[in-house]
């Protein structure tokens, strides 16, 4: 919706606003431990695999960590 003449306040909260959306898509680096035997899922990235450390670049947002493995299953809710 356009607004014909805004004004200065609204002018100043969209530019903020403007600039807070423009951070929030930004991928943010996280660094992921795990025994090297654990299969590791990312909600809304799929299967890792197993792996000693690894890092993937999410963006904010909150996700489910899934690791599994013979006789075992742990969930972690990260975000």
């Amino acid at each position: 919706v356009a607004i014909a003449d805004p004004g200065p306040r609204l002018t100043q909260q969209l530019d903020q606003l403007e600039k807070i959306l423009a951070i929030a898509a930004e991928p943010v680096a996280v660094t992921l431990t795990s025994d090297a035997a654990t299969e590791v899922t990312i909600s809304q990235l799929g299967p890792l695999g197993t792996f000693n450390r690894k890092e993937v670049r999410l963006r904010p947002g909150r996700y489910l960590i899934m690791g599994s493995r013979d006789g075992r299953r742990h969930h972690l809710s990260a975000g």
